[in-house]
């Protein structure tokens, strides 16, 4: 579900890890297959119901997990005060942690990486 652990390196660029929202948890909880069988299909109508309340706000239906990732974002900012961020529309949240940021500290340069499916990215539903 989540790596554990605040950062790891990959190809030589640090990747910190965020726990995200609860559609991506549930994405990686099928995927690994640590959860199983009733508690996998709660979990998927707990989060269908969840995108039905949400819906009128899309693209932004994780509000909780859009402070989490600002949250982190600002923390390696104050830690490091990076000149340029790149936010991956994979998901949303990065994107509006990354704007947050920028109007926060508007010498901060703000790139928008928004992938595609030829680039392997998901398109949101």
């Amino acid at each position: 579900d989540f790596p554990g652990k605040c950062c790891a390196e990959v190809n030589g660029v640090r990747v910190h890890y965020v726990r995200g929202s609860m559609y991506y948890r549930t994405l990686r909880a099928e995927e690994t297959g640590s959860l199983k069988g009733i508690r996998l299909k709660m979990k998927k109508c707990q989060l269908k119901m969840t995108h039905l309340f949400l819906s009128f706000s899309w693209p932004n239906i994780s509000p909780l997990a859009n402070i989490q990732f600002y949250k982190k974002a600002y923390a390696l900012h104050e830690e490091n005060q990076y000149d340029v961020v790149v936010a991956v529309y994979s998901p949303f949240n990065a994107l509006y942690a990354a704007a947050k940021l920028k109007r926060k500290f508007p010498n901060i340069k703000y790139i928008a990486y928004f992938l595609d499916s030829l680039s392997g990215g998901a398109l949101p539903s």
